[in-house]
């Protein structure tokens, strides 16, 4: 990959980044000062960031939030995730922490699926 093409690939993830739970929606000059990029950069992005969904631009406040693209990304990480394979050390860890026995459960869609972790014997 092109170093140009990797500059603006963590330029995109700067300005994702600049967004949070407390910052859920930002103006231009927000998202600038946070990124740390100049206004014309930041517009630039944002605006190719909105076009492919990255981005919603709210026209009356003329403020940003993250796009449902995202959303979408993100359901299908966790579509291709395999949750008990990657809970798995934290289901033990806490099992033999405490001595107990240890339920995941995950829904599916129409029932839980349990994995249990029995306490390490000592």
């Amino acid at each position: 990959m092109p170093e140009d093409s990797l500059k603006s690939l963590a330029k995109v993830v700067s300005i994702l980044d600049a967004f949070s739970t407390s910052r859920r929606s930002l103006s231009l000059a927000e998202i600038s000062a946070i990124s740390g990029f100049p206004r014309s950069t930041a517009h630039r992005l944002a605006a190719s960031m909105r076009d492919v969904g990255l981005l919603d631009q709210d026209s009356h406040r003329d403020r940003y939030r993250l796009g449902l693209k995202l959303f979408e990304l993100g359901n299908t990480v966790l579509a291709n995730m395999d949750l008990h394979r990657e809970a798995r050390p934290f289901v033990d860890a806490l099992s033999q922490v405490t001595g107990h026995l240890v339920h995941l459960a995950v829904f599916d869609g129409q029932q839980a699926i349990v994995r249990s972790a029995c306490p390490a014997s000592r």
